[in-house]
């Protein structure tokens, strides 16, 4: 099935795209979904550094981004998103030092762990001198309860497409939705073409991207 979804509205609140096969960079251009309290990227081969834009986000309550090859250093701008209660990175090759502020001075040491490259509080590992050691990909958890979680209440409105055969072409005919909230796609086989930009006038622009577990390939 190859679902081909180009735009995603400024306006959504929450978007889970674990556990797929996304592969490449986080665009910068993430920092215009201004309305998000939720992001989990997590489980999946998302490569490059943490774009700093990500501090545009002031509404942003749970940030998760672990369990991909992110490297680099936590950008320090972070530190400004004061509404943030969750939060992980662990299972990275991210190095450097943790940034300490407001929220970050909350986060526990199993958030950051896996990155042998990072240092400083809450880790027991000093910055003084710090090397970043190569370290594989850790294997995906399916089954692990941490991080972001989508509230199921969330879901009066929803699309689920479930990956029922080799070769079909589903099209979605958004500006015919005029009642969509959220759009879940969860738990399927599918292929994804995605850009961020608006949705018509004439539809009640969704506010919930769901992905999880749909072994999405971009």
């Amino acid at each position: 099935m190859e679902l081909e979804y180009r735009k995603i509205p400024y306006i959504l609140n929450a978007i889970d795209f674990s556990y797929n096969k996304f592969e490449g960079e986080i665009p910068d251009i993430i920092g215009n979904l201004q309305g998000l309290y939720l992001l989990n990227l997590s489980n999946n081969f998302l490569n490059g550094h943490i774009p700093s834009s990500l501090a545009n986000l002031k509404t942003l309550e749970c940030l998760d981004l672990s369990r991909n090859v992110l490297l680099g250093k936590l950008p320090p701008e972070l530190t400004t998103l004061t509404s943030v209660s969750s939060f992980n990175v662990s299972y990275n090759q991210l190095e450097g030092p943790i940034p300490r502020g407001n929220q970050f001075d909350t986060f526990e040491s199993n958030q950051y762990e896996g990155n042998r490259g990072l240092c400083g509080v809450p880790l027991k590992k000093k910055c003084e001198n710090f090397e970043a050691s190569p370290q594989e990909r850790s294997n995906i958890v399916e089954d692990d309860d941490a991080g972001c979680i989508f509230n199921e209440n969330f879901w009066k409105w929803m699309i689920v497409l479930m990956g029922y055969g080799s070769g079909l072409i589903f099209g979605l005919a958004a500006g015919n939705l005029t009642q969509l909230k959220a759009i879940e796609i969860a738990a399927s086989y599918t292929s994804l073409s995605i850009e961020i930009g608006y949705f018509g006038s004439s539809m009640e622009r969704p506010k919930d991207l769901n992905l999880e577990k749909s072994r999405l390939q971009l």
